[in-house]
């Protein structure tokens, strides 16, 4: 009887344990076990055009002093070394020049993602989440299972309208994974586990230039000039996709890149009136160019701009929107709105079109005939501006 009360006992618990074990357990402990660190190679795919594609390598420190060091991009990346209260960041090559910024608790990825723009970096959550959700900012809670075992194991993260895949080797670190929405693919990164020196993990001096805005720390500081190549920006697009500039902008042929600050409801509601009446789409199809809105506003802000800048179904691709947290370093004083002339093959700014801030009806004028034939209405002035960019000389 005491035998086999024993044998029940353990059966209880055997089940009690197999229950409790998570899908994700075999990579979460992968991600805890003191530094790791892994190299990403990014890609986005565009309809219509070759995917967007970026780098980054993500440390890991996990324990009494936990760390998440960075390096974002190619060449000439941008490092950042994350620990529990603060954030500092600088480009590599030049640990003179830093920004620093506190870091609200708990300390993960949300926390970062307070100062830098959303990663597509799983590790984080599962070295420093106490449950996998989403790991990617713009997924939804997911449901995780494993789908295939072997070699290699797959696990899969679904909700109503998103899906994560997670490739893990024998070791439980991964090798790949594709995040989906809406049944489209928005990012897809292959991932090889590499070795950093113990100094990734201890930030630069804090004895040089503190810096007060991460975009200070662009490659080109300040507004870049004609002639030069213009940096990308990550933000959200119209369907709510992490995606860049050229995400939505494509490659090659003329495009314009109008600059708005719609941080505030009211200026939202205000602005999206305006090119709605200012008719870009037709502009562009009539100019055979493209114009894609950078509004400095929340993710929301680009669906809204685009539906609202659309007018037929024929020129629906000529258009596109794009929502971003901050304005970039090379952008500029924005004030109401700015037009950018790009050259869509080299990235380049060819000119800079001011949008007028002033109404014809202001007396301040530096000749009679300026009153009377200026635009009056902000619409006017945007459509102007916009259509002097595309007119540009290649």
């Amino acid at each position: 009887m005491i035998r086999s009360a024993c044998v029940a006992c353990l059966l209880c618990v055997s089940i009690a344990c197999a229950q409790e074990e998570e899908p994700l357990d075999a990579v979460t402990a992968a991600y805890r076990q003191g530094s790791v660190a892994d190299r990403l190679e990014i890609e986005i795919p565009r309809e219509g055009a070759p995917p967007a594609r970026s780098a980054m390598t993500v440390a890991l420190r996990t324990g009494a002093s936990p760390v998440v060091s960075l390096a974002l991009g190619r060449g000439y990346p941008l490092r950042v070394v994350a620990e529990p209260g603060r954030l500092i960041a600088w480009r590599a090559g030049d640990r003179e020049r830093v920004f620093v910024a506190p870091l609200p608790e708990p300390f993960g990825r949300g926390a970062i993602e307070a100062v830098l723009p959303p990663l597509l970096a799983p590790q984080i959550d599962l070295a420093f989440a106490d449950e996998p959700g989403s790991l990617l900012a713009f997924l939804p809670p997911l449901s995780w299972s494993l789908v295939a075992s072997g070699e290699r194991d797959r696990y899969a993260g679904v909700s109503m309208d998103a899906s994560l895949e997670l490739t893990a080797g024998g070791d439980g670190r991964l090798v790949a994974m594709e995040a989906r929405r809406d049944g489209r693919v928005v990012a897809r990164a292959a991932i090889d586990a590499v070795e950093v020196d113990p100094a990734w993990f201890e930030p630069p001096s804090l004895e040089g230039e503190i810096v007060a805005t991460l975009s200070e720390l662009g490659e080109t500081p300040g507004p870049v000039r004609a002639g030069e190549r213009m940096g990308d920006v990550i933000g959200f697009d119209a369907r709510g996709r992490v995606t860049t500039l050229r995400g939505v902008a494509g490659e090659g042929g003329r495009v314009v890149m109008l600059a708005v600050v719609a941080r505030l409801p009211e200026e939202r509601s205000r602005l999206a009136g305006e090119l709605a009446e200012a008719q870009l789409a037709s502009l562009a199809l009539m100019l055979d160019a493209r114009v894609v809105v950078l509004a400095v506003g929340e993710a929301s802000t680009a669906r809204l701009f685009e539906r609202v800048m659309r007018t037929t179904r024929a020129d629906a691709d000529r258009v596109g929107a794009i929502a971003v947290e901050r304005a970039p370093a090379w952008l500029g004083e924005v004030g109401e709105g700015v037009a950018l002339s790009v050259d869509g093959d080299a990235w380049m700014l060819l000119e800079r079109h001011r949008i007028a801030s002033t109404d014809a009806d202001e007396t301040d004028v530096a000749a009679p005939l300026e009153s009377s034939t200026a635009p009056r209405t902000l619409a006017e002035r945007l459509a102007e501006a916009v259509g002097a960019a595309m007119r540009s000389d290649r």
